[in-house]
């Protein structure tokens, strides 16, 4: 954690702070799509190692940190369809879908997959 009573202003400890979130955030997020690939190489039909792998892509596009590109999203859509295959009765799957479908700019599904992982809720 740096020491933040270096700073002169609040918007420098601001920009450290940013600075430092995106840094930590870029790494945590491969990490997670690591460990979740991992996962799948030890249990391919697992639900959660899908969806893990679909919403780490989900955050890294939406934040920037990698290209929004139809190749990603297909990734994405592919890991949310296998997790609601093999756990619908997870909302996170459901919620990885609707996050996959609102890359896509399809709102009426993004809705639907919400209010479904809603109703499990």
């Amino acid at each position: 954690m740096p020491d933040l009573s270096e700073h002169s202003s609040k918007s420098e400890m601001l920009n450290e702070i940013i600075t430092n979130y995106h840094a930590d955030a870029v790494q945590s997020f491969r990490n997670y799509k690591k460990m979740a690939e991992r996962a799948l190489e030890l249990d391919s039909n697992s639900g959660m190692g899908h969806r893990m792998v679909a919403v780490s892509l989900y955050h890294q596009v939406y934040m920037g940190f990698i290209p929004w590109t139809e190749a990603v999203i297909d990734e994405i859509y592919a890991h949310a369809k296998i997790s609601i295959e093999s756990e619908d009765a997870d909302e996170y799957c459901h919620w990885a879908m609707g996050c996959t479908h609102l890359l896509q700019m399809q709102h009426e599904r993004t809705a639907a997959s919400l209010r479904r992982a809603l109703e499990i809720n």
